[in-house]
């Protein structure tokens, strides 16, 4: 059962890689050469349960930690409901 487990992650990892491979060749193709400088981002960084998020304005920061958030109940309840 570990072995699908193993399998199952290593799968989504590439498919992760795949989709952000693939979005940044539409964005490539459907750009029309010139730097528009429209780029957002942000992230979250976890200490123990403190979270640091950063980003380039603030509902780019803020979408970040919510998603942080949703992440971690999601984990939580795969935690209480999946033991290994």
């Amino acid at each position: 059962m570990d072995e699908k487990f193993i399998l199952l992650g290593i799968g989504l990892i590439l498919a992760g890689f795949c989709i952000l491979f693939i979005g940044t060749l539409m964005n490539i193709i459907s750009g029309d050469g010139k730097d528009s400088g429209n780029f957002k981002g942000g992230g979250v960084i976890m200490l123990g349960p403190i979270p640091i998020g950063f980003g380039t304005d603030k509902e780019t920061m803020l979408l970040a930690i919510i998603l942080s958030i949703v992440l971690m109940v999601v984990g939580l309840l795969f935690l209480k409901f999946f033991r290994f």
